[in-house]
């Protein structure tokens, strides 16, 4: 029997934001099979370092870590967006740096999962879904350098990936810009899903999952 253990910010913990009975922890647990449990440890709002002290409360019977954080790291560095600067290089080095903290932070985070030895799956940072125009390219391209962090962590260490930018993929699934809806929510327990019963942890590889798997 598995016990899914959710870690990280609002996109598992996303029920300030839709009604009551449709946050992803409710979708899921909605959608497991007869015995199986599911634990909601993430916090809106956390960031990478935050999710150390989430591990803490993590069950000695759980079976099936998933991690989904990034997102609000990202929304740190946002002011940096807005900047004047000299040249698209200058851009980048700032970029680098930026990318370089998270980066440390989110391979060593990932580094002390893998070594509690329960199967492990990461989240990348779903697009946000902006109204204008402008602001939603900007945000798709700058967190194509989150998620680069995030997949090659995951090649890296051979873990399986929810790739939440083909499971979020129209206005429907959001509550907000940057919040999974009941929609989304249950489109995400679906990809949870398919990768506790299909992913073979045994065999030490890198596998990407949306919806459908």
């Amino acid at each position: 029997m598995a016990h899914v253990v959710l870690l990280g910010d609002s996109i598992f913990d996303n029920a300030p934001y839709v009604d009551a009975g449709e946050s992803v922890s409710c979708c899921l647990e909605r959608k497991l099979p007869l015995g199986w449990r599911s634990t909601l440890l993430a916090i809106d709002g956390s960031v990478t370092l935050d999710v150390l002290g989430q591990v803490e409360q993590v069950p000695r019977d759980g079976t099936h870590l998933f991690l989904s954080v990034g997102g609000n790291d990202a929304l740190q560095a946002s002011e940096y967006l807005h900047r004047s600067v000299s040249s698209v290089g200058e851009v980048m080095l700032g970029f680098s740096r930026i990318i370089d903290d998270f980066r440390g932070n989110y391979v060593s985070l990932v580094d002390f999962l893998v070594r509690r030895g329960v199967p492990l799956t990461l989240c990348t940072i779903y697009n946000p879904c902006f109204e204008r125009g402008e602001e939603q390219t900007i945000a798709v391209m700058a967190l194509m350098f989150w998620n680069d962090v995030i997949l090659q962590t995951a090649i890296g260490y051979g873990l399986p990936v929810v790739e939440l930018r083909r499971v979020f993929t129209g206005p429907a699934d959001y509550a907000n810009p940057i919040e999974p809806s009941g929609v989304g929510a249950d489109k995400l327990a679906d990809a949870i899903l398919t990768v506790v019963r299909g992913h073979d942890f045994a065999q030490v590889r890198s596998s990407v999952y949306g919806v459908g798997g």
